[in-house]
């Protein structure tokens, strides 16, 4: 613990120093995420329990489906603006996940599939959120900031039936090999303590996940990884949102880490 401690106020005294050589980098200026959804239309048969569901979505040019059932398809595209659909006849909960690699943008979408939906309006909407990379070459640290602000600003997703979160998360491998993931304020596969301090940190304000805003940072010790041969994925922001009855998921991220 002792050289943990070390590692932390040595950080803080080179970045301290380092000011005139530290570079930094607008990832994702300020705004909402380039995925969204435009149209959700599920049309549900309690009789025979099967559903027709259709949806529609904008997102960046190259938006792509993952895991998925059913049809997906581009319907227009202008410059590096697409819009595409989504259809199924089934039974099961359904899934969607979309992603554009050339922007880092991730929407997963989630319903129940035994009741009738339409809606064109979500209230749901995403926080606007910021990425930015800083760095020392010389010293060996990165560190990533995530700010995001107006997320649910009429607080109508603080009430019962209703969860919404934001947070960050990352990947961490040595020598190829998976160690595990490590969330901010969520337990993800068990990371052992040391990597938490030799070779990344995360901090946040855990209590203000829930509210309009999120303000995170994990600062990276590149020169330890690289001696390590470990290696830590740049943090994942999530922007999740779940609603109760009709039950609706729509999780955003920056960064999606698989």
């Amino acid at each position: 613990m002792v050289v943990h401690k070390l590692w932390l106020i040595t950080l803080v005294v080179v970045l301290f120093n380092a000011n005139l050589s530290y570079a930094s980098q607008i990832l994702h200026p300020l705004g909402k995420p380039g995925i969204q959804p435009l149209v959700m239309n599920i049309t549900a048969n309690q009789d025979t329990k099967m559903a027709m569901y259709y949806a529609r979505f904008t997102g960046p040019s190259d938006t792509e489906a993952l895991f998925f059932e059913g049809t997906f398809r581009k319907v227009s595209t202008s410059g590096t603006t697409s819009v595409s659909e989504f259809s199924f006849s089934g039974y099961a909960r359904r899934r969607i996940f979309l992603e554009s690699p050339s922007t880092a943008d991730f929407l997963r979408v989630e319903n129940d599939v035994d009741q009738s939906i339409y809606e064109t309006e979500f209230a749901r909407i995403p926080c606007e959120f910021e990425v930015k990379k800083s760095q020392n070459d010389g010293a060996g640290i990165v560190q990533y900031s995530v700010r995001a602000e107006n997320c649910d600003l009429d607080g109508q997703y603080a009430g019962e039936g209703y969860e919404s979160f934001k947070t960050i998360g990352t990947k961490i491998t040595k020598s190829g090999e998976e160690v595990g993931y490590s969330f901010l304020d969520y337990p993800g596969k068990q990371v052992p303590p040391d990597y938490m301090f030799e070779y990344f940190n995360m901090t946040g304000d855990t209590e203000y996940n829930t509210g309009p805003g999120f303000l995170g940072t994990m600062t990276l010790n590149v020169k330890k990884m690289a001696a390590d041969n470990v290696q830590v994925k740049p943090p994942m922001f999530i922007d999740f949102n779940v609603r109760a009855t009709p039950f609706e998921m729509l999780e955003w991220a920056y960064m999606f880490i698989i």
